[in-house]
């Protein structure tokens, strides 16, 4: 797992994202846009997992990368008109981010929560009411977390990242400030 140096806000006072160490100081959200915006990062993906995605509930037998590289730059752009929103107050995080699974429906500390568009994710940690720390994203390709190498590794680095969080004593929003100094 990634081990986690800092964080920075995306929004400030409402979503911010880890910053892991060895990651130059970059926040983990903007590696994963820079990640999925690369024509080449997102092509050696489709290639390694075309017999995947082709039997994805989401897609066809007939579904090309040109079919997944355009779904892929359309759920970029919602991610990005999603952080605008969230920006202008027009979205609640409480809305926008969703239990990552049935044991997590309940809002609790540190609860685990996911915000999805066709085939990306992206996972955060519920630190209090609209306050939320960006762990990591994928393109979920399979119906399951745990049936993906790539999906597998985020949920092992949200529990990791929670416990982390727990371990430092940061359960609350002012916990959360104090420990970050922000």
């Amino acid at each position: 797992m990634k081990d986690i140096t800092s964080v920075q806000f995306i929004i400030p006072n409402k979503l911010a994202a880890f910053i892991y160490k060895g990651d130059m100081d970059i926040n983990i959200l903007n590696i994963l846009l820079s990640t999925w915006r690369s024509v080449d990062d997102l092509f050696q993906f489709y290639e390694t997992n075309k017999r995947i995605i082709a039997n994805s509930t989401i897609s066809s037998i007939f579904y090309s990368w040109e079919n997944f590289s355009e779904d892929i730059m359309l759920d970029l752009e919602q991610l990005e008109d999603f952080i605008d929103d969230v920006a202008n107050g027009k979205v609640n995080l409480d809305n926008a981010f969703h239990p990552l699974s049935r044991k997590e429906e309940n809002v609790k500390i540190l609860s685990l929560r996911k915000h999805r568009c066709k085939w990306l994710r992206i996972y955060a940690i519920r630190i209090d009411e609209n306050l939320y720390v960006i762990t990591g994203g994928a393109i979920k390709i399979t119906q399951k977390m745990q049936d993906h190498i790539d999906t597998r590794y985020e949920l092992t680095q949200l529990d990791y990242s929670r416990q982390w969080l727990k371990d430092q004593g940061i359960e609350t929003d002012e916990s959360f400030y104090c420990y970050f100094d922000l």
